[in-house]
């Protein structure tokens, strides 16, 4: 298929969003959505990485104690929302940007 862009620079971008899909599933899963019904990571069966601090440092995942986690529903919602605005954002930049690409004649078709 030649002329076609290769999609490969998306699968990185594919496997994080499971991967996130996936963390944030297993709390659902366990019921582990308040301080009161929290788990330890060994339950959760997930290891402590980079995703998962990140989502302990903005609050979407709560600490109990020294290892037991919750996810926080409230917060949950407020990172969704504003990815959602910022793919809103980058989607409408792409697309100004190959509009007036595509003007100028700079695309070639």
């Amino acid at each position: 298929m030649a002329g076609l862009p290769s999609l490969s620079p998306a699968l990185p971008v594919a496997i994080l969003a499971w991967r996130i899909r996936a963390l944030l599933r297993r709390f659902e899963t366990l019921h582990a959505v308040s301080p009161d019904s929290a788990v330890s990571l060994d339950e959760l069966n997930v290891r402590n990485s980079v995703i998962f601090r990140r989502f302990v440092k903005r609050g979407v995942i709560g600490k109990v104690g020294e290892d037991r986690y919750y996810l926080d529903r409230d917060r949950q919602q407020e990172w969704m929302k504003v990815r959602r605005k910022r793919a809103v954002v980058v989607v409408t930049v792409i697309g100004v940007i190959v509009f007036f690409l595509w003007r100028t004649g700079a695309l070639g078709f």
